[in-house]
């Protein structure tokens, strides 16, 4: 399986490796992709979002219907992977300071009630947790996992048919320590 690398953000203290727009495993072709500060939608096709490190997993299930955000995170000692994000694509860049609102927004697009569904977090770094969980609470969303992956470098699937999360952790030398 081969994987071509856009770069990989040192300058940041962080191992952020970013997938290469275009470049998914072949393994994969069968999924939804879902790039770093992205929000993707399946009525059924599983969810695959590559290279979580310090980037949490907002993962949204209503029924056989799923939404899933990889969301950088919003503390501003990380502007350059921001910024790095932002020139990705034309989306607009999910961080876990704004993904919650931008759910919302996307839940109503499609004619959910988030309140009717369910939120697995899998969080990159632990601060993370209280901004998000507060917005989850506030809204009324109920959340049905919480897992915390102290920022190691990770690929994350989601299949709403079988409500099945496979988190895949990749070799050690993909994450530093935090800074």
């Amino acid at each position: 399986m081969k994987r071509k690398f856009l770069s990989f953000v040192s300058a940041l203290g962080i191992g952020a490796y970013i997938l290469a727009l275009g470049d998914t495993p072949l393994s994969h072709e069968n999924h939804i992709i879902v790039q770093t500060g992205e929000i993707r939608y399946s009525s059924g096709k599983p969810l695959y979002s590559p290279f979580f490190s310090i980037c949490s997993a907002i993962i949204f299930d209503y029924q056989n219907q799923a939404f899933m955000i990889h969301a950088v995170p919003a503390q501003r000692k990380y502007p350059m992977l921001l910024e790095r994000a932002l020139k990705m694509g034309d989306h607009t860049t999910l961080s876990t300071g704004n993904a919650i609102d931008i759910l919302l927004r996307y839940a109503e697009e499609k004619g959910i009630d988030p309140r009717k569904g369910e939120v697995i977090l899998d969080i990159g770094e632990t601060r993370d947790f209280y901004g998000l969980s507060r917005r989850l609470k506030e809204e009324g969303i109920p959340m049905r996992e919480i897992r915390f992956s102290n920022a190691k470098s990770r690929n994350i699937t989601y299949n709403p048919k079988t409500d099945e999360v496979k988190i895949e952790f990749n070799p050690p030398e993909w994450s530093n320590p935090q800074p």
